[in-house]
């Protein structure tokens, strides 16, 4: 059989793209601004909200300035965590309510509601940024109208029920580490762009790129996404949008997780939702106070952090789109075995990141975390494969709800403890974080011993028991007698 062409295979997988550039530009748009939005926040609360002299701020990472800068730190930390509430605890509503209403209706819609409310969200945080004594509380305000329209939350969970639409339990995996593929290296593009714009233009032309790349993605997903649910003409219009707030909908994605199934099937859903959370938390925990902590222990600003994120991003993802496949395709590893290497992978950078006082430790660190993707892969892939067709939206929508919790929790816990001990341990936060993942581990470990069975295996499989225990039955002398009388 003579293999295709280089140029004939990468135009064929091009043509199968669907939601994977859609996920890299709000990613990319999410990155941009992160790190830029953090130092920004401190930067306000250093002008506007602490009252310090221009001089001061303008040379926050100057020894003789160390007061100011903890005191500036702290405040825009408490900033930042409040913006991520406000961003995120209304979407976490909006999350139960759409998952089971995406499941009937349409899997675009609630995709495009997510996308232009964040995209207003943050135009209008460059615009408050255009003007350099606005108080920092106009941010705050103007992130619940991400929080009321979804948000990430909804982006996140949308786009994997549609790829659990258009793909098959074989290639479903695989798949899915190509999206968390696309998403992985929207975070060095995003961060390596808005760290060299900020060298160059300072704040706001990076908060110009966000909505930029936001509206793309709205447009991607208009004009190209195809809707993987049929139209319905037995329902109007009107009944349709009244479903979307019906409490039905909040009740199903719990009742999805929660009722009787086969063997130990709910068990499984639930201890995966627990690793999906306790993964998202610790990462996007870690991730608030990484610039904080490289801050304070190297110096760095916005622009060397950028850099050297954008490096280890890119290992993250060649190692994340070349190990995954080869573990599922050609080596047949166990779904729990892929999870596992990614919780070991990311204990080890929590582990290395509480002990740093070396830049050479730091890359260490930064280098062992780089399989820390392959933990979300496993719980996705593994997820989908637990429930029919018909339950997807709604379990994802659940999973997307507690991954959602992780940014609140993730964030308020790890600053405020990097607050409370910034003067005697700064890595305090990543050592709780590494045991925090043990459980993890362990539940990882538990299910290595199961098999890979999915639903649909399951119920065929125990019916072909009923098949054999009936034909037993039915087979049996004492039957055949009591016929014959």
């Amino acid at each position: 059989m003579t293999q295709k062409p280089l140029l004939e295979r990468i135009v064929q997988t091009v043509k199968k793209t669907t939601v994977e550039p859609f996920l890299f530009l709000v990613m990319f748009g999410l990155n941009s601004r992160l790190i830029t939005l953090q130092s920004l926040f401190h930067d306000r609360a250093c002008r506007i909200s602490l009252n310090f002299s221009h001089e001061i701020c303008d040379h926050l990472d100057d020894e003789e300035n160390y007061i100011e800068q903890i005191h500036a730190v702290k405040y825009g930390n408490n900033l930042y965590n409040v913006f991520i509430m406000i961003s995120t605890v209304p979407a976490l509503v909006m999350a139960t309510f759409l998952g089971p209403w995406s499941d009937r209706y349409s899997r675009k819609y609630p995709l495009l509601l997510a996308t232009a409310g964040v995209t207003i969200d943050t135009t209008l945080q460059a615009v408050i940024t255009a003007f350099p004594n606005a108080s920092p509380y106009w941010y705050l305000l103007s992130a619940s109208i991400s929080g009321l329209s979804g948000g990430i939350i909804i982006i996140m969970s949308s786009t994997y029920s549609y790829m659990s639409d258009i793909t098959d339990e074989r290639s479903r995996q695989s798949r899915f580490a190509i999206l968390e593929f696309f998403t992985i290296m929207a975070t060095p593009v995003g961060s390596f762009i808005g760290g060299q714009v900020f060298r160059a233009g300072k704040y706001l032309p990076v908060m110009i790129i966000s909505p930029c790349s936001f509206a793309f993605a709205w447009l991607w997903m208009r004009f190209y996404v195809v809707e993987t649910k049929p139209r319905r003409f037995d329902i109007t219009k009107r009944e349709i949008f009244r479903d979307l707030f019906k409490l039905d909908n909040m009740k199903s994605s719990f009742k999805t997780c929660a009722q009787i199934r086969p063997g130990n099937l709910r068990l499984q859903i639930w201890l995966l939702l627990f690793i999906g959370f306790s993964v998202r938390l610790i990462q996007l925990g870690s991730l608030a106070i990484g610039f904080p902590f490289t801050r304070k222990i190297f110096k760095w600003d916005v622009s060397r952090y950028s850099y050297t994120t954008t490096v280890f991003s890119l290992i993250n993802a060649g190692m994340t789109l070349t190990l995954v496949p080869t573990f599922s395709r050609k080596l047949m590893v166990h779904e729990a075995a892929v999870g596992l290497v990614g919780i070991m992978s990311l204990m080890a950078k929590m582990v290395l990141m509480s002990v740093t006082v070396y830049e050479y430790i730091l890359f260490y660190a930064w280098f062992a975390g780089t399989l820390y993707a392959c933990g979300g892969i496993a719980v996705r892939s593994r997820i989908s494969k637990l429930v029919n067709r018909k339950e997807l939206g709604r379990v994802f929508s659940l999973l997307a709800t507690c991954e959602s919790l992780s940014p609140v929790l993730g964030t308020i816990s790890m600053t405020q403890i990097y607050n409370a001990s910034v003067h005697f341990y700064p890595g305090l936060s990543f050592a709780m974080a590494a045991i925090f993942l043990i459980p993890a581990a362990c539940i990882f470990g538990w299910m290595m011993s199961l098999p890979t069975m999915s639903f649909t295996q399951y119920e065929e499989s125990e019916a072909a028991k009923n098949m054999k225990e009936l034909k037993k039955v039915s087979s049996s002398p004492n039957v055949k007698s009591n016929e014959l009388k």
